[in-house]
């Protein structure tokens, strides 16, 4: 999403294909928005707050789809929620995408818009997983690391605010234990407070770890890599020991944030609550 404010949208276009979307990016020359599922930039529209000269719709191109191939998952950045929960997914993915607002919202709600407002609940599996990203551009495309593209020590996103147009999400067709976990205020359709996404390797027929990846959202802004948590635990057994080490490890993570939602000291307890149930989760489904 990228452009200047002008005094109204001048422009609606629904491009059929990547190329034609392309060629439009290059025509604005940076003053325009696109528009998937419509959640995040139609508010925006409507309250006059954002108003750049042409808005692009997505959801004519095929960017939906799901493919897997070569030991990799492929997912269109404008595959919906209702979507994706429908998929079994590794690292979570399908049960993030399945506690995101309510049923209306996961129906329009797309990948790309998760990510690209840099808060998305799917960062945090997508972290846990070492998603690559495809961006493309007028001048050219690339695949890169999310990690490389959601700044973690700041929480802005490169790229895809900047003339780039996120076309795919590209995850590993794990085997590998995974388990995603998280807390709102309420059951359903509610903000998240807290949560986590564990994927890990094991030593054979034990519950050692020889392979760990955690990313939460809670104790910072935006999700992040939980690296310290890491530390502690690979090369040792999920015990009772080990998993209240990892709680403490999180600490170092962030304190939390606040806002209407929660304070920072909840959020910062809650980000060690989901921790130690996903651990627990991982536990007991070893041998």
């Amino acid at each position: 999403m990228v452009g200047e404010l002008a005094m109204s949208v001048s422009r609606y276009v629904a491009p059929e294909s990547v190329e034609e979307i392309l060629a439009e990016m290059k025509e604005q020359e940076g003053n325009y928005a696109f528009m998937a599922g419509g959640t995040i930039v139609q508010p925006l529209l409507s309250s006059g707050s954002w108003l750049p000269h042409t808005v692009i719709g997505l959801w004519r191109a095929p960017l939906a789809a799901v493919e897997r191939e070569n030991g990799t998952i492929a997912i269109g950045a404008g595959a919906n929620m209702r979507d994706l929960a429908s998929h079994t997914l590794p690292g979570g993915l399908s049960d993030a995408a399945r506690q995101v607002g309510a049923p209306a919202i996961r129906n329009r709600a797309t990948l790309g818009g998760n990510i690209a407002i840099g808060r998305g609940d799917l960062i945090v599996p997508l972290l846990a997983l070492d998603a690559w990203v495809t961006l493309m551009s007028p001048s050219g495309t690339r695949d890169t690391p999310i990690s490389e593209v959601l700044d973690q020590a700041t929480g802005e996103l490169r790229d895809v605010a900047e003339g780039h147009l996120l076309t795919r999400v590209l995850v590993p067709a794990t085997e590998s234990s995974s388990a995603y976990v998280a807390i709102g205020r309420k059951s359903y359709n509610t903000p998240c407070v807290a949560s986590v996404s564990v994927n890990a390797s094991f030593e054979s027929s034990t519950t050692v770890l020889t392979g760990l990846k955690v990313a939460v959202h809670g104790p910072q802004a935006w999700p992040v890599r939980a690296e310290a948590v890491e530390q502690v635990l690979v090369g040792r057994g999920l015990d009772d020991g080990a998993i209240r080490e990892a709680e403490e490890a999180m600490s170092s993570v962030g304190d939390g944030y606040s806002d209407s939602v929660a304070s920072a000291w909840y959020r910062a307890s809650m980000s060690r609550v989901v921790l130690r149930r996903a651990l627990a989760q991982l536990a007991k489904g070893r041998p």
